[in-house]
């Protein structure tokens, strides 16, 4: 009998150039846009990734616009 090992969901959250929002960002060294997303891969199949903001205006809409609740990142209906 075969055995066959797959996983079935794996996601990962990224995020790039937030030391700069924070002020960590070395003087003179170029920094990047902040960004932050999250990339999930379903039986092997990389899905389109989800980006939570791009940019200081970006996040600020993202946290001004932000229930009081917490929310799933992943619903079923």
């Amino acid at each position: 009998m075969r055995r066959y090992d797959h996983e079935l969901l794996q996601f990962g959250i990224y995020a790039d150039g937030i030391e700069a929002l924070v002020g960590d960002a070395a003087e003179g060294e170029e920094t990047s846009e902040a960004t932050a997303g999250l990339s999930l891969t379903m039986m092997d199949v990389l899905l389109r990734p989800v980006e939570f903001f791009r940019g200081m205006s970006g996040l600020m809409s993202a946290v001004w616009n932000a229930p009081s609740e917490p929310v799933s990142a992943l619903q079923v209906t």
